[in-house]
């Protein structure tokens, strides 16, 4: 084991370096082999024959075999023409070999070309069998009947070319039903990602009118403590720089998030939250319950979160629970306030409320500010649908 040895080179196969040596994959090379092998020993071996054309001719019928899928039509021709001079030898006759050359040719058209061109090699295949067989029905007068010189060509070529084209029949069909997964998986993905960039722009400019609320309030305050401090009190100076960035926070916070809304800017109006729950559910033809006294967390934005639940739930149960009873519930534990909405199912009640199918999708972008969660699926004690919501207290405080 010396350097003089040869290396193979890691990751080696011998199909790849024939590919690269010839552009053959490794089966069609071997069988085109392996054939022309067969069809030359044979006619060596029968004496009656025309040496060394027969050979020639022999192997020009076999060999385009190891290029049926790289070239099929030139493959189709030249094996026509050369099993139709090998025909018209004296003394070939149609060996076994003819036959399983042709069995394969016939498949390898059917699986590799499209129509125009099959129907090309289908008929110079044909042709060239038909003329072997009649110039062997010439020889061999009364040995051959009338069934096998007109029928068996046909046979033994078209049948292997239908199964063949049946195999690329299903090789397309299938492609196209891949092509379509994928489409179909990157435009959910598209319409997932537009859902959830319009309600993170919905948040927004929700958020925005919420703090802007907030910070008018804080300004309202800080100036009315500023006018209760006398004049030469020392915090005067401190609360009057609290009304200032108040005010200057709120200009920019209007001119940045003010840009969201479509059409400039629109009045500052009371977002809705748990308190507007009962009225939501009697608009929607849904049972609202809660555990104790409608719950409270003294947060506007969790709570608009949890009212945008309830209202997407309550719009699927409408387009797909078919009328039937929705139910609400709201429990609050002491660290979670839960929110889940129950329906039985039965199909679309109104085809022409429809949906795009995300609006759980902008949800879970909704409640995941505020450390929550949303699920959404088929209910285990029963037919229909159910929409469960956690968000948690302690992100509120």
């Amino acid at each position: 084991m010396s350097s003089l040895t040869p290396r193979v080179p890691l990751g080696w196969r011998p199909q790849r370096a024939l590919r690269a040596a010839v552009g053959l994959p490794l089966l069609d090379a071997v069988l085109g082999v392996a054939l022309a092998v067969a069809a030359v020993v044979d006619t060596v071996a029968n004496g009656a024959l025309t040496h060394p054309w027969t050979e020639v001719l022999a192997t020009l019928t076999m060999a385009p075999i190891a290029w049926r899928t790289r070239a099929p039509l030139g493959m189709a021709l030249t094996v026509a023409a050369a099993f139709a001079a090998y025909g018209a030898m004296n003394g070939t006759g149609t060996p076994m070999w003819s036959f399983l050359g042709v069995l394969v040719i016939g498949f390898s058209v059917g699986a590799h070309l499209d129509s125009r061109r099959r129907a090309l090699a289908l008929t110079a295949l044909v042709a060239s069998t038909y003329a072997v067989q009649l110039m062997d029905a010439a020889r061999a007068v009364g040995q051959l009947t009338w069934g096998e010189v007109y029928f068996t060509p046909p046979v033994i070529i078209l049948a292997p070319a239908a199964a063949g084209w049946l195999l690329q029949r299903a090789r397309r069909q299938t492609a196209e039903v891949q092509r379509l997964a994928a489409e179909l998986t990157a435009e959910r993905e598209r319409h997932a990602e537009a859902a959830a960039l319009a309600e993170r722009s919905r948040i927004a400019r929700e958020l925005h009118d919420i703090i802007s609320h907030s910070v008018s309030v804080m300004v309202v305050q800080a100036g009315a403590a500023e006018n209760l401090l006398p004049d030469d009190h020392p915090a005067r100076v401190q609360v009057r720089a609290v009304r200032d960035t108040g005010r200057e926070a709120l200009a920019e916070l209007r001119r940045q998030l003010g840009l969201l809304r479509t059409g400039g800017a629109s009045p500052v109006a009371p977002m809705p939250g748990l308190g507007d729950l009962p009225r939501l559910a009697e608009s929607m033809g849904a049972m609202l319950e809660a555990v104790g006294d409608l719950p409270r967390t003294g947060s506007p934005g969790l709570e608009l979160a949890a009212y945008r639940v309830v209202q997407e739930a309550l719009t699927n149960a409408r387009r797909h629970a078919n009328g039937g009873p929705v139910q609400v519930r709201l429990v609050r534990r002491p660290d979670v306030l839960e929110l889940i909405v129950l329906d039985e199912g039965g199909g679309p009640a109104d085809p022409g409320v429809r949906g795009t199918g995300h609006g759980l999708a902008g949800l879970r972008e909704r409640v995941a500010l505020y450390g929550g969660t949303v699920e959404a699926g088929p209910r285990r004690d029963g037919p229909g649908w159910q929409v469960h919501a956690r968000l948690p207290l302690d992100g509120a405080r």
